[in-house]
C-alpha cells in the first residue's frame, strides 16, 4: 500500500532546523502518526539502530510532548523517547515543532529517565530560553516521566485504530 508523505520539521532553540520525510500513518483530530526508516545503522540517545529500523512518531494536537517508538526492521521494540516541545503545528503536508531540549528515554528494560538537563541549563545561560520557561519545561517533563506508561498505552491504542 502506498502511503502519503509528510514532512517532520524540528526547530531547535538556536534556530537550526532538521527535516525528515516521513510516511503518514494517521492524520486526525488527535494529531498525526508518522513513520521514518533509518537508512544506515547507528547510535542515538543511548539506543542502537540497525539499518532499516523504523521510528514511529506520535504528535498530539495541543500537547507539549511527542513520542518516538523505535523498532528494528524485524519489528522488535528498541525503546521509546518522548521529547518536550512547544505544541506541534500539524497540517496536511507538514508537522512543525520547537524542541525544548528535555527528553524522556524509556528503554525496553528499565525505568524511564529525563535526559539533557545539562543542555537545558546551557540554553538558559545562552539566553535562548528564560529561567521561568525552563522551570516549566522541567516540571512538565517530570509529570510526563511519572505517567510514561499511560502515554505509551494511549499511543498503542491510537496506532491500533489507525491500522
Amino acid at each position: 500500500m502506498d502511503r502519503r508523505r509528510i514532512e517532520e520539521v524540528k526547530i531547535h532553540l538556536d534556530g537550526r532546523r532538521e527535516s525528515f520525510d516521513c510516511d503518514l500513518i494517521a492524520l486526525d483530530n488527535a494529531g498525526a502518526i508518522v513513520a521514518w526508516t533509518t537508512p544506515v545503522a547507528g547510535e542515538r540517545g543511548g539506543f542502537i539502530f540497525p539499518a532499516g529500523a523504523v521510528t514511529t512518531a506520535f504528535f498530539w494536537r495541543g500537547r507539549k510532548h511527542n513520542l518516538y517508538r523505535f523498532a528494528g526492521p524485524d519489528g522488535r521494540l528498541i525503546g521509546h523517547r518522548l521529547d518536550i516541545i512547544e505544541p506541534a503545528t500539524i497540517s496536511d503536508g507538514r508537522i512543525t515543532y520547537v524542541d525544548l531540549i528535555l527528553d524522556i528515554v524509556a528503554p525496553v528494560a528499565g525505568e524511564a529517565r529525563i535526559e539533557d538537563a545539562d543542555e537545558l541549563a546551557e540554553v538558559v545561560e545562552a539566553g535562548l530560553i528564560d529561567p521561568r520557561q525552563a522551570a516549566a519545561v522541567i516540571a512538565y517533563a517530570r509529570n510526563i516521566e511519572a505517567k510514561v506508561n499511560e502515554v505509551l498505552g494511549e499511543a498503542d491504542l491510537w496506532l491500533d485504530r489507525a491500522r
